[in-house]
């Protein structure tokens, strides 16, 4: 976990650097010396290897000459945070802490940077085995700056956390409290881009609570609401799921296709839902039972 979110943290900086082109002449100076820095620590990070004392004092001391020299450009927050992954990377957690604290203030008010910086700390004491300190930062990130990237999906983030742990009840807990997180910023923001994740992250939470009647409903409206993208195969693929493997429900698919087709006769995915609601009749009729598949 800890290397992988190392490597994530380069493959977005290098993806950066991919745009190097369409900046000007000063821009590029800058990008391109934290990318030769930072593709020096990837190769270690790639092959898995321990960073020696030496390794560690040339990458230390060159993101440390790298923020200093270019203080005034808004990549020098990015070099303060790879140096707390050094720190990450050697497993010497308090001291990585120090260093994100130091990437704060370089973030000028950003708002996003500030939230990553924050949840960075966060996950510093989730990788030091310290949960209890890692949940009361996440949340704090999530509470002030809850219309940031970072803290909009923070209580996803615990939720799945507890999930993965094998801890039911507290996953359960945390998805509510997700759920409850959504509709609020759903109820006050509702023609904003929060609005679509919102509506998607609700159906996931009550899914993730296996409560599938709710799930499948919170599906219908939001496809209602975007019907477009990759998002509406993806959500159809949903109900259809739920509504045949874990309700036995044909229909009640087949009633939100029609409701579908009834309020966007001309949409491209029509044909779709139409053969669809033949299949889904014809199992019906059948009373054919489909369990899901086992893990």
């Amino acid at each position: 976990m800890m290397k992988r979110f190392v490597i994530i943290s380069l493959v977005l900086l290098t993806g950066v650097y991919a745009l190097l082109t369409v900046l000007d002449s000063g821009e590029y100076k800058t990008e391109r010396a934290l990318w030769k820095i930072n593709k020096k620590f990837g190769s270690l990070v790639k092959n898995r290897a321990p960073v020696t004392d030496y390794e560690f004092g040339q990458l230390k001391g060159q993101y440390e000459n790298y923020v200093r020299r270019y203080h005034k450009s808004p990549l020098s927050v990015e070099g303060q945070i790879m140096l707390g992954n050094l720190y990450i990377y050697r497993k010497d957690f308090p001291a990585a802490r120090t260093e994100f604290v130091k990437a704060l203030p370089l973030s000028n008010g950003n708002q996003e940077l500030m939230a990553k910086v924050e949840a960075d700390i966060a996950q510093s004491y989730q990788y030091e085995g310290d949960w209890d300190q890692a949940l009361a930062q996440y949340k704090a990130v999530n509470q002030r700056y809850p219309l940031t990237k970072t803290g909009f999906f923070v209580p996803m983030y615990v939720g799945r956390y507890y999930e993965s742990k094998g801890m039911k009840a507290q996953a359960n807990s945390a998805y509510e409290e997700a759920y409850q997180f959504y509709k609020n910023i759903l109820t006050q923001y509702p023609k904003s881009s929060l609005a679509y994740e919102s509506m998607n992250l609700m159906s996931l939470s009550r899914l993730s609570q296996g409560r599938y009647a709710e799930a499948v409903q919170g599906m219908e409206e939001w496809i209602m609401t975007y019907p477009r993208g990759y998002s509406l195969k993806e959500a159809i693929r949903t109900i259809n799921t739920l509504c045949v493997t874990q309700l036995h429900d044909y229909a009640m698919a087949i009633k939100i296709y029609q409701r579908f087709i009834q309020r966007y006769p001309k949409h491209g995915v029509v044909p779709i839902l139409k053969n669809m609601i033949t299949q889904l009749e014809l199992l019906q009729r059948k009373g054919v039972t489909i369990r899901p598949k086992k893990p």
